[in-house]
């Protein structure tokens, strides 16, 4: 527990979490910086190591322990679920399977889907087929008539049908 500034003891304190290990603010404030950089762009870097070299030059072991005590896994593997997760959205934009795939720098389209279908439970085209009704479902649902938006439609002479 950490006291709020100008508070008196036995007042309201502030709840803080802390990794267990008391690593450095330094450290701490590297590992937000890649959760960022993963988070923002899961593409920009090809590897978790392009990533710690370009962002960080502290201990790399260091980082990775920190990160994966913080957030629950390691930085690989929080990398792999940002680009699912992205790649759900580049799915639903209309990319294929095979260019999603290429997308999160996977060699194969198969290997794409076993990773999709493990973080996911279900593989990319069920993800689809459940997307594709839901929108539809919703199109049905939310169309309104000529009547509702617009009123009684008028006739070249005039008269309302």
């Amino acid at each position: 527990m950490i006291e709020r500034a100008g508070t008196k003891a036995g007042s309201i304190k502030t709840c803080l979490t802390m990794p267990k290990n008391n690593f450095s603010l330094y450290v701490l404030n590297d590992v937000a910086i890649i959760k960022k950089h993963l988070v923002d762009d899961p593409f920009e870097y090809k590897t978790s190591s392009e990533l710690l070299s370009e962002v960080t030059s502290a201990n790399r072991k260091t980082i990775e322990k920190a990160f994966k005590e913080i957030y629950g896994c390691g930085i690989k593997t929080y990398q792999l679920k940002q680009r699912l997760q992205q790649s759900k959205l580049i799915l639903k934009e209309g990319m294929t399977i095979k260019q999603a795939a290429a997308k999160c720098l996977y060699k194969t389209q198969s290997t794409y889907c076993k990773a999709f279908k493990k973080e996911f439970r279900m593989t990319p085209t069920e993800w689809l087929n459940i997307i594709s009704k839901e929108t539809t479902r919703k199109m049905s649902g939310s169309e309104m008539s000529w009547e509702a938006a617009y009123g009684p439609k008028k006739t070249n002479d005039g008269t309302i049908r």
